[in-house]
This record gives C-alpha cells, sequence and structure tokens, in this order.
C-alpha cells in the first residue's frame, strides 16, 4: 500500500467514524438526506481492508445490521455494494495468496502459495468415491475441503500432520466466504455460492430472488479450460431454468446485464459445443462429424418437454437440419448457425467435406 492509499483509507475512515458519532439529531435537517443508510454502508467498506479476508464477513455481518430488516429497494442497494465489495476482495486474495504478482509491501504472503497448491492436491488426490479416485468431472465440481471432512481418520491425520499451517489458512479462507476451485491444473479461490445465499436470506424482493437463484446456480460449476463440466442434459436444464429467470425478471437490471449474456453463451455451447466438448465430431481429418449422442437425446427431449421456450423454434430447425444429414455436420447447418448469429467449429470440416 503506498503512502497515498493509507492517507486515503485513513482519511475515510476519520470520515466514517465521525459520521456514526452523530446523530439524525445533530445534522442540520437540509443535509440528513445526504447520509442515507447506503451511503454509510458505503463509506464503511471504504475503511475496510481488500486485501484482508476477514474484510469479507466484516461487510457482511454489517450489511445485517443495517439492512436486515430494511424496505427492499434500500437492501438491494447495499447488497450491489457487499456483492461488489466480495468479489473485488476475492479476486485480491486469489491474488495475493495463489498468483506470482504480489503487491509491494504484501511480499509475506507470497510464501503461502505453494503450501496452499499442495495441500490442496493432497487432498484432492486422496478424495475417493465409491471406493475409487474421484473422477476429473467431480474433482473440478467438490471444494477439496469439503472433502476432506468426509475423508477416513486416518487419511485425514496423515494430510493435517503433513499441511497442518496450510490447513488452517485455508479453513480460515473458507470460513470468510471463499471456496477453492481446480482450474487447468491449478489451484484458485472463487466466491462461495453457499455464503452469498447465507448472506442475501433477508434480501426481499425481486432482487433477493436473483442473489439466491444465482447462488444455487453456481454451486455446479459449467465449464473449464474450454470444456463443459456438465453433461448435455444438465446444460438444458441449466438454459431452461435461466430463460424462466429472465421471463420472470425483466425489471431488474441484473437480467440484462447477467442473465441473458450467459444465457446466450450457453444457447451457444449446447448448439456447437466449446473448444474441448465439440457438439458434433468434427476435430481433424477423422472426425466423423456425428452429432454427440447425449446432445441429440437432449435435443429430443428439448423439443418434448420444452413446448414454451423462446429457443424451441430455434432447436427444432437445429435438429431438423442435421436430421435430414444422418446428424453429420453440414454446410446447411453451418450457414444457418452463422446466419442466427452463432459461431460455428465446422467451417474447416465444411471446407473438406464438400471437395
Amino acid at each position: 500500500m503506498t503512502a497515498i492509499d493509507a492517507h486515503r483509507r485513513g482519511m475515510i475512515a476519520a470520515l466514517v467514524a465521525a459520521l456514526l458519532l452523530v446523530t439524525p439529531r445533530e445534522i442540520p435537517a437540509q443535509r440528513r438526506y445526504e447520509l442515507t443508510p447506503v451511503l454509510r454502508y458505503s463509506l464503511f467498506l471504504g475503511t475496510l481492508d481488500s486485501m484482508n479476508r476477514e474484510s469479507i464477513p466484516a461487510a457482511s455481518k454489517e450489511f445485517q445490521r443495517q439492512f436486515g430488516s430494511a424496505p427492499a429497494g434500500d437492501q438491494a442497494e447495499a447488497f450491489r455494494l457487499f456483492l461488489g465489495f466480495y468479489r473485488n476482495t476475492v479476486r485480491t486474495c486469489d491474488m495475493l495468496a495463489f498468483r506470482d504478482a504480489v503487491p509491494e509491501g504484501y511480499e509475506r504472503f507470497h510464501r503461502y502459495r505453494k503450501d496452499f497448491q499442495s495441500a490442496l492436491h493432497t487432498i484432492s488426490s486422496a478424495d475417493t468415491t465409491s471406493g475409487g479416485v474421484a473422477d476429473s468431472r467431480e474433482k473440478y465440481q467438490r471444494d477439496p475441503l469439503d472433502s476432506f471432512e468426509d475423508m477416513d481418520d486416518n487419511v485425514k491425520k496423515r494430510i493435517e500432520n503433513r499441511h497442518a499451517l496450510s490447513l488452517r489458512e485455508l479453513r480460515d479462507y473458507r470460513r470468510c466466504g471463499i471456496r477453492f476451485i481446480l482450474s487447468e491444473g491449478d489451484w484458485y479461490i472463487a466466491v462461495d455460492p453457499l455464503y452469498l445465499e447465507k448472506a442475501a436470506t433477508e434480501l426481499k424482493g425481486e432482487y433477493g430472488e436473483f442473489i439466491r437463484f444465482s447462488a444455487s446456480e453456481s454451486m455446479l460449476r459449467m465449464a473449464d479450460d474450454a470444456a463443459l463440466l456438465v453433461t448435455w442434459e444438465e446444460l438444458r436444464n441449466r438454459i431452461i431454468r435461466r430463460e424462466r429467470f429472465a421471463r420472470s425478471h425483466p425489471d431488474i437490471p441484473e437480467t440484462e446485464k447477467e442473465i441473458l449474456p450467459g444465457l446466450r453463451r450457453w444457447v451457444q455451447w449446447y448448439l456447437v459445443g466449446i473448444d474441448n466438448t465439440r457438439a458434433y465430431d468434427i476435430v481433424g481429418r477423422t472426425g466423423t462429424g456425428k452429432l454427440d449422442p447425449g446432445l441429440k437425446n437432449s435435443y429430443e427431449a428439448f423439443l418434448a418437454e420444452n413446448r414454451d421456450s423462446g429457443y424451441l423454434s430455434l432447436v427444432a430447425d437445429v435438429y431438423e437440419i442435421a436430421k435430414r444429414n444422418g446428424f453429420v455436420y453440414n454446410k446447411e447447418l453451418n450457414d444457418f448457425l452463422k446466419s442466427n448469429g452463432f459461431g460455428t467449429y465446422g467451417d474447416e470440416w465444411v471446407e473438406r467435406s464438400t471437395r
């Protein structure tokens, strides 16, 4: 932290302390409107250190104190501030504890990075399901500390003895609303959906419904390293749930900013796949061009069960074009997808198959 940053934080802290000590009766009537509860909370957040994980429960506790029974509008406005602070603090802690770039003055945190990675890899490697090592998809979905608590006592003791210091720190991260996720072979930290859901318990109105919906949906990760971590059917169900939420909550800004962009991305995946999970076998010169059987079944379920979806005609057209061509990727399908604004992986395949 620079001298300027320290001075700024000190000034904000002094201002907030002064404001919190002043009663409304001491404030001139014409100035009272400026000191709204949301403003007070915003100033309070400004006094917290976003490089310290303990700031997250402090921010949550203050939100509950000030807004637990407040009107829905004030709750939503304040919780948006909390959520922004929460996400920013998680990003900062991720940089400090799990990555190489450490700000000046915080080098002492860097010593934990390799210890954390080693401890989490040890726990993940020891995680077993149904008597065998958990499959890779399961490892990407489960937080190692959750797995650790379910392990055999002898295994836990062995890991505790080897990684005592790291485990103590990692548990503190979890207590502060941070979970651990595996991505491309390394461990990172992220917002804990369960913690977020608990923090939003008292939120009223549509914004509260949005937070609880988002937290619930975030418990299952969708993709990593350009590969799906869910089945095609799970992806279909996610699309339908998100579409229905957007339809029933058109007025909150998060629908436009978060729900709809995510929905469009998932529909793209559902129609063409992503880099390492393709909808059609069109990778390399040995690909057959065939539609993934699981996705074919999912399309058929979509057409039978999701008649109220706004994407029904799109999925129906894709299915019919594929069916006409033996469920093999083709130029007609490639052109149709592109004309509807979806990127494809099929240009090279189409060029080779039409020579």
